[in-house]
């Protein structure tokens, strides 16, 4: 006799799933700035994808991370640097393209990642908020640990303007993968408003 082959994929066999997975480096990088924020005895909930809503964000300081691909990349837009995953991850300037993508395998590996770390105050929301995202995992891991080191955080800060503790900021951040795994970022480009 003979015996029938497997039956072939067909895109109808796949269902697509927006809110039932973290990505590695998001929750590596949720993972450190929620044991930084319990260390030091705030309150905090997490939210996942999707179910972080508006009203989430109104009254009360937000940490984001990894947002550039959610629902809140209209937030991002809005500032000078950002992440624009329609085109390779890259981070924009004013909307302008840079150099600052990494270069991807087929398996979204790199030896190189960039990162942006924002903090501003949203009038819309009437509270701080605070992005952490990188255009990879390793970008977004490397944020979180600049973030939660008081020691990377300083060496970022190093060329700050006066004042800087009470103005909105941007960094830019570069970074080498080692053994897929993040090296300490540098701070490549800053903006304080």
């Amino acid at each position: 006799g003979v015996v029938p082959g497997p039956t072939p994929t067909r895109v109808e066999d796949f269902a697509l799933l927006t809110d039932q997975f973290v990505g590695g480096g998001d929750l590596v990088a949720a993972a450190k700035i929620t044991g930084m924020l319990g260390r030091r005895g705030r309150a905090f909930t997490v939210r996942i994808g999707s179910r972080v809503s508006f009203e989430d964000l109104r009254g009360s300081p937000s940490v984001l991370v990894g947002y550039s691909s959610t629902h809140w990349a209209e937030v991002t837009k809005e500032f000078r640097y950002y992440i624009d995953d329609s085109d390779r991850s890259m981070i924009r300037d004013h909307g302008q393209p840079t150099e600052w993508y990494p270069r991807l395998t087929r398996d979204y590996h790199t030896d190189e990642d960039y990162a942006v770390v924002t903090r501003a105050f949203r009038s819309e929301t009437h509270a701080p908020m605070i992005l952490v995202t990188g255009c990879s995992q390793y970008g977004t891991e490397a944020a979180a640990n600049l973030v939660t080191s008081s020691e990377l955080l300083a060496l970022a800060l190093r060329g700050a303007p006066e004042g800087w503790a009470q103005k909105n900021l941007q960094l830019v951040l570069q970074l080498k993968v080692i053994s897929r795994s993040p090296a300490d970022p540098k701070v490549i480009a800053a903006h304080y408003w």
